[in-house]
């Protein structure tokens, strides 16, 4: 108790003010990553992809956060998905999981993962023609 300081009302409420500070900033740290599932790669799932490579891009851009998505898909690509879904005839015979993943990979400079298995997780967030984009475990 000797060596301790008395502190003004104004260090007092300094501490505090840097103390939430740095609290809510690493709350709303974790929650600018946001982990994704998308399970089904056809047409609903290929679309799905796309839009949130561009989305990531843009919140990457404005300093938003970023999205880390993993795609589940046990089919290939059949010659008959090129023209009907986003695939190339390059990519016949491919995990269709495997081939967007790429591209987007590629194209916009991230790390996402192709999964080419049936998704067993749970939580669905939503169900678009077949295509289900569930949350994943949240980073810690």
């Amino acid at each position: 108790m000797k060596n301790m300081k008395a502190q003004t009302k104004e260090q007092i409420e300094r501490a505090k003010y840097h103390y939430m500070v740095s609290t809510v900033a690493a709350e709303y740290k974790q929650f600018r990553k946001l982990r994704i599932a998308v399970a089904g790669a056809g047409g609903t799932g290929s679309q799905i992809i796309t839009c949130l490579a561009r989305m990531d891009r843009c919140m990457r851009a404005l300093n938003l956060g970023f999205l880390n998505v993993n795609l589940y898909d046990p089919d290939r690509v059949s010659p008959s998905n090129p023209g009907r879904q986003l695939f190339l005839d390059a990519e016949v015979g491919m995990y269709k999981c495997e081939a967007l993943i790429h591209r987007a990979n590629m194209q916009f400079g991230l790390d996402w993962r192709a999964i080419p298995e049936a998704y067993l997780g749970q939580g669905c967030l939503t169900n678009i023609n077949g295509a289900g984009i569930f949350t994943e475990m949240p980073y810690h």
